[in-house]
């Protein structure tokens, strides 16, 4: 008997040269579904054992040289048909195409790529936002909310099972006033 489906949500999707990703989010952790070429790959992170949170904005400098590449490279014939009469049609045609390429390049290297990025202990959860970015600072919060809960819920258990077993928690040094390292560095 097959077992009923948990209800999802996606999370994001992306993809790069004949890779598709996609991110769901499910009660107790993020499902990642990948399509490599055919090859379907599922992976899960889940949120008791998430260890970082990451999310930063890149620009993607081989898609920007690639798209300003082409858009240069179709730009500049049009320029020099629209000199010539003749080859007027063509020189709009090569423009629009220039154009084609243009408005994504100065979109991306205006506005980045919003990437989120969830390490777990064996596995990691990327997802990406191009355009949307207040859904990406929302993504955010809502993985590190899910992310608290669950850790938190999982000390708790913990702390049962050890109080269930009449085991107390052993004292370790009292943590450094100054914060990490020898300098001093840190919080």
């Amino acid at each position: 008997m097959k077992q009923p489906e948990k209800k999802r949500r996606l999370g994001g999707a992306g993809g790069f040269f004949g890779s598709e990703e996609r991110v769901y989010a499910v009660a107790d952790g993020l499902v990642v579904d990948c399509v490599d070429h055919g090859t379907i790959t599922r992976s899960r992170v889940f949120y008791d054992d998430v260890l970082m949170v990451t999310r930063h904005r890149m620009r993607g400098w081989l898609f920007l040289t690639l798209t300003g590449l082409a858009a240069a490279g179709f730009g500049l014939p049009g320029v020099l048909l629209l000199a010539d009469r003749n080859a007027f049609p063509a020189g709009v045609i090569f423009l629009v195409i220039a154009v084609v390429f243009a408005v994504p390049c100065a979109l991306r290297a205006a506005l980045g790529l919003d990437v989120i990025t969830v390490y777990g202990k064996r596995t990691k959860a990327v997802v990406r936002f191009w355009l949307r970015k207040e859904r990406a600072q929302m993504v955010h919060a809502q993985v590190i909310d899910a992310v608290r809960r669950a850790q938190a819920a999982a000390a708790d258990r913990y702390a049962a099972e050890r109080a269930a077993y009449g085991e107390s928690a052993p004292e370790g040094p009292p943590p450094p006033e100054r914060g990490l390292g020898e300098r001093g560095l840190g919080v």
